[in-house]
């Protein structure tokens, strides 16, 4: 709705004078003790160029790292901004930062990584490929290495880049074979770890690439097979999220009845679809404030109140799922080398679920007993011995 009538406020200007040192009186008249000097009575002092070339720079930064758009520079209240911190410093326009000093810039980074690149003995390599909410595919190449100087681990993301080829594994080949040759580590790949789409592990092989399966995206595969055990139940928990999420009068009530119970102030969380692990999330918070919100629904949602059954599903699946969690977030990590936990934590996952199987009773819920056993065949099926 557009707003209307809005009162004008004046807001005080700061003293330039004490403010900022670019300024000096221009004959350096003295003024009368009750007189204001004028803008027009100062000259400003000029910046040099390698100065300007810094505050460029920093600007495109900011830009760039803070995902500003271009053009920031042409708001009225940033440039008064600027202006207040330096009269001498001319803004670039957006034109100038996207298509002159960004290149630029551009440029001088690629050639920097491509001289660290050199370095490396041997190059390990990530990819991806996604879709965007436009419709938009991408694939992302990012390139790992052990600096022969100081051993440390190094990653550089060598692209993000639009691809509107057909996902063929020739294609997706020759698209891989084409970033090596730019970078210059054709020669170096040891080893490039993708998802299990047929076509990408298709596209590694016509090269004889060393091909290794991602290992947190085969956990997420495993569990999100598993979860197809208790997908009824998840579902009504998801519909619990999403009332409260959409309705202000039943979030605003959870929270009464959580400050008379002098429970923490937690909301419920929403997984998704791609990522298991948001559904655990969903599930442990749910278990977490479970005496409020069965209060909460039974109050204002008794159609969406969980039954004593449910309860006992999400809160013997929850510990089950626990460990699955715990070991794809430490895979994750991006400052060492995870592959070496691989093993380690195949057969700890196996030690888990087939110990937790082997305490399997009679009265436990049917959905927990086809969880255990589906989780159990497919980490077998995945990770063979």
């Amino acid at each position: 709705m557009p707003v209307t009538d809005v009162p004008q406020v004046q807001f005080e200007q700061p003293d330039l004078l004490s403010a900022n040192t670019n300024f000096r009186p221009a004959n350096n008249p003295k003024p009368k003790s009750s007189e204001q000097l004028k803008m027009d009575g100062f000259t400003k002092r000029p910046i040099t160029l390698s100065k300007k070339a810094q505050l460029d720079m920093q600007l495109l930064l900011m830009i760039a790292k803070e995902y500003q758009p271009f053009n920031l520079v042409n708001d009225i209240e940033f440039r008064k901004f600027v202006t207040l911190l330096n009269p001498s410093y001319t803004l670039p326009t957006p034109k100038t930062l996207s298509e002159n000093l960004l290149p630029q810039q551009y440029l001088k980074l690629k050639q920097k990584v491509k001289d660290q690149l050199s370095k490396a003995l041997a190059v390990c390599v990530t990819t991806d490929g996604w879709t965007s909410d436009n419709n938009e595919s991408f694939i992302g190449v990012t390139a790992h290495y052990i600096d022969p100087e100081t051993s440390e681990l190094c990653s550089y993301l060598l692209g993000c880049i639009e691809y509107e080829e057909s996902h063929t594994a020739e294609n997706l080949h020759q698209f891989l074979r084409e970033q090596f040759k730019e970078w210059d580590i054709g020669h170096k790949v040891g080893a490039i770890v993708s998802d299990n789409a047929a076509n990408i592990l298709a596209a590694i092989h016509l090269s004889d690439w060393r091909s290794v399966s991602c290992f947190a995206h085969t956990l997420n595969l495993i569990v999100q097979t598993a979860l197809g055990c208790i997908s009824e139940i998840t579902g009504k928990v998801k519909k619990n999220v999403e009332f409260f999420h959409r309705s202000t009068t039943g979030l605003n009530k959870l929270k009464s009845i959580q400050l008379q119970m002098n429970a923490p102030q937690l909301k419920l969380k929403q997984d998704v679809i791609t990522r298991w692990n948001s559904t655990y999330d969903m599930l442990d918070r749910a278990t977490k404030i479970k005496e409020a919100l069965i209060a909460t629904l039974a109050l204002i949602r008794q159609d969406l109140v969980l039954s004593a059954e449910d309860w006992r599903v999400i809160e013997s699946a929850v510990p089950i799922l626990k460990i699955f969690y715990e070991v794809t977030t430490e895979i994750s990590s991006e400052k060492t080398v995870s592959l070496s936990k691989v093993i380690v934590y195949c057969r700890l996952l196996s030690r888990h679920i087939d110990q937790r199987v082997s305490r399997t009773e009679l009265e436990d819920p049917t959905q927990i007993k086809n969880l255990l056993q589906t989780l159990q065949d497919q980490l077998k099926k995945r990770f063979k011995i």
